[in-house]
């Protein structure tokens, strides 16, 4: 599997970016997530879509951070409704759940991806998962293919962990 981690941002401002870019690099790497790997910053806060484009500079910093402090390559998880956040120019992973989604459909196909479920289920598997059609190879150039995943060590500062390693199969 190819794996890859998100951010949830919560701030507003560049500063405030740039410092949580460093703390999920951090997170990140304690959690084993390598090098050239993707760490999307996730930005769905209403206070931040109530921003709109003025949201841009901020991701815009967010992203830069990553790739200068952990050496990740990074781009925007956010809403079909809200693609302004994104930067311009700067293929994105958007989330948009169709009421019923057909092998047709191809939406956002100008962005790297398109989560089109949250709550997929899968024969012979346990749970629920996110389901993304993926339009190229941002989420998995650059990574060797792992076939033996560890699960990142337990967290036992109870501290929340904002950093979510995601799977790409």
């Amino acid at each position: 599997i190819y794996v890859n981690g998100y951010h949830f941002l919560s701030s507003t401002t560049i500063d405030g970016a740039v410092a949580e870019a460093d703390y999920a690099v951090q997170q990140a790497q304690a959690d084993g997530l390598p090098v050239g790997a993707v760490l999307a910053v996730d930005v769905e806060n209403s206070y931040q879509m109530n921003m709109g484009r003025a949201m841009q500079p901020v991701v815009q910093a967010f992203i830069n951070e990553v790739q200068r402090a952990g050496g990740y390559r990074s781009t925007t998880y956010t809403m079909g409704s809200h693609l302004e956040v994104s930067v311009d120019g700067d293929p994105s992973w958007i989330a948009s759940y169709p009421f019923a989604p057909v092998s047709s459909q191809n939406w956002y196909s100008t962005e790297h991806a398109w989560q089109w479920d949250s709550k997929a289920t899968f024969a012979c598997s346990l749970g629920v998962f996110d389901v993304s059609q993926l339009y190229d190879d941002f989420f998995t150039a650059g990574q060797n293919i792992s076939n033996n995943v560890t699960p990142p060590a337990e967290n036992n500062n109870n501290s929340t962990d904002t950093v979510s390693l995601d799977g790409v199969y």
